[in-house]
Parts: structure tokens; C-alpha cells; sequence
């Protein structure tokens, strides 16, 4: 390290109070499985104080693996780690949104949308739970039709629907248009108090995901 560099922490102290233990796994799998090993080994570790244990990952690749070998009846453990963005819903939909754009068409100052990039952003669960029975029934009438070409004029009826199939302006509107979708979102998981992130990990594994 650099000269000059300082790492005193309670860890790099020698203290009786701090155990270290390297351990050599032969994979990613041995790593997972040896885990939940050491969980159960910690001495005096209950339901009711489980979540003082903190289970870092340095690979976030290794989270659903590791939900998944945790013992049941452990209770619920700290999970920390970086999670990557390319593989959360807010990145998948911005993804479509974009593509939406790009391959947007101008005929006689009309707007119309591909209809696979129409129909992927409508059961992007993100949009679908924002959806009443009227959008549906629109839904359902472009599938049925079977447009190659969806018209932006199509959506008007629906306030939801309306917000996305749009075209900004110019590039630099993109971000208000982005801006607009996410604020709806959140508006809807606001009035919902949607926590489908956590419910679906605890069906899971039995087990909290806290990712700060």
C-alpha cells in the first residue's frame, strides 16, 4: 500500500474480541453452501438476534444462491453488497423506454411506436400495475388488430399510457420524459405501499434483504 496509508480498525486490531478465519473454497457453489455452515456455528445465534449478523457477498451474482441455502429457521440476516443496475427493474424499463424512442416513427407529423417495443413496455411490471380495465381493453385491441405500426394518438384515453407513448421534443426532453414515468411509478407504489421487492425474496428464502 501507499506509504502513509492507515487501516486501524477494529478488525486489523489484535484483539480477543475479533476472530478471522480464511477459509479456501473450490467455487462460487462451495463458497454458498459453506454460508449457511457458518451461520448455524455462530454460538448463541436465535430469531431474535439474528439480524446483528451481517452476511457480506464481494460478488452480488452470489445474492439468490445465498437466499436460497440460508437455513429457514435462522431468522432474518444482513445482507450487504453492491447489486448492479443492469439487472433492476428501473434499468430494464429506462432500456425499453429508449428503444421505444429509437425506433420511433414521424409520418406526416404523426407518431407511431413499434409494436414490440409497445407491447414489452406495457407488461413491464413496472406500467402493468398501473393499468385499469379500460387500458386492458386497449391493450387487447392492439394485440388483436395486430399493428405493425402502434399510433401515438391511440393512447390518449389512458392517463398511464398517455405519459409514455409520447415523443420529447428533442434529446434533451428525454430526461423529463423519464423523470415523468419513474414519478408516476413511485406516485402508484406510494398509494399501494407496494413492497414487492422484499415480499418476493422473503417467498423466497424466509429471509429479509436489507441493500441500503
Amino acid at each position: 500500500m501507499p506509504s502513509g496509508w492507515n487501516f486501524d480498525t477494529l478488525l486489523s486490531k489484535g484483539t480477543p474480541f475479533v476472530s478471522r478465519q480464511v477459509i479456501d473454497t473450490s467455487s462460487d457453489v462451495a463458497q454458498v453452501k459453506l454460508v449457511s455452515q457458518l451461520l448455524e456455528q455462530i454460538p448463541g445465534i436465535t430469531k431474535d438476534n439474528a439480524h446483528h449478523t451481517a452476511v457480506i457477498l464481494a460478488d452480488e451474482n452470489l445474492l439468490m444462491p445465498v437466499l436460497t441455502s440460508l437455513p429457514e429457521n435462522m431468522g432474518d440476516i444482513n445482507i450487504t453488497m453492491g447489486y448492479p443496475m443492469k439487472q433492476t427493474l428501473v434499468y430494464t424499463l429506462l432500456k425499453q423506454l429508449m428503444d421505444l424512442q429509437r425506433n420511433s416513427i414521424l409520418v406526416d407529423s404523426k407518431v407511431y411506436f413499434s409494436y414490440k417495443d409497445a407491447i414489452s413496455i406495457i407488461k413491464h411490471s413496472l406500467l402493468s400495475g398501473l393499468l385499469g380495465p379500460s387500458d386492458n381493453e386497449l391493450v387487447k385491441e392492439i394485440v388483436k388488430t395486430n399493428l405493425i405500426r402502434v399510433p401515438a394518438g391511440l393512447f390518449t384515453k389512458s392517463d398511464p399510457l398517455a405519459i409514455v407513448f409520447r415523443k420529447p421534443l428533442n434529446p434533451a426532453g428525454l430526461s423529463g420524459y423519464f423523470k415523468d414515468i419513474l414519478s408516476l411509478i413511485v406516485l402508484n407504489d406510494e398509494r399501494t405501499n407496494s413492497k414487492t421487492v422484499i415480499i418476493t425474496f422473503r417467498k423466497i428464502s424466509g429471509m429479509s434483504l436489507y441493500t441500503g
